[in-house]
C-alpha cells in the first residue's frame, strides 16, 4: 500500500511539474484523460497555481479561485463563497487529514474543508489587497 501510494505521490507531482509551467489543465497521465478540467470563458484549459495530494485517486487542484477535486476519474469544483470571483486566487494547500484541509491565497483568502465544505475564515489581512494580503 505504502509503495502504491508514493508512487502515485510521485506521479501526481511529476504531473504537476510538467503542467504548471505550460499553464495547462488538461493532459493524459496513464490512461486517465482529464478532458472535464476547469475551462475560462472561452473554454481554454485553465492553469494550474497548486496542487494537492489528499489520498488515493484524491487531489486537489486550484486555478485562480477555483478549487477541483480529481477522483480517479473526472474533476468536480469544490465550491465556496469566493470560488471564480477573482482576486482571491489559492496559492497553497495544507493537508492534514482528508477531512482537515486548509487553502490561502490572494486577498487574505483563507479556506477551510471539514470534509463536507468549504468555509471562509475570516482574518485581520482579508480584503486588504491582493498582494499585501497575500498568504502563503
Amino acid at each position: 500500500m505504502g509503495e502504491k501510494l508514493l508512487k502515485f505521490c510521485l506521479h501526481t507531482a511529476l504531473i504537476a511539474v510538467l503542467l504548471i509551467p505550460a499553464g495547462l489543465w488538461a493532459a493524459e497521465w496513464e490512461m486517465l484523460k482529464w478532458d472535464g478540467a476547469p475551462k475560462d470563458k472561452e473554454g481554454k484549459p485553465e492553469g494550474i497555481s497548486t496542487v494537492a495530494v489528499v489520498g488515493k485517486n484524491n487531489v486537489l487542484f486550484a486555478s485562480g479561485s477555483v478549487i477541483a477535486r480529481w477522483d480517479g476519474k473526472s474533476f468536480k469544483e469544490e465550491k465556496h463563497e469566493y470560488s471564480g470571483k477573482g482576486k482571491h486566487d489559492v496559492r497553497n494547500f495544507v493537508v492534514v487529514s482528508e477531512n482537515d484541509i486548509w487553502a490561502v491565497g490572494d486577498n487574505g483568502l483563507s479556506l477551510h474543508y471539514n470534509g463536507k465544505k468549504w468555509d471562509l475564515v475570516k482574518n485581520p489581512v482579508l480584503d486588504i489587497g491582493r498582494r499585501d494580503g497575500r498568504l502563503w
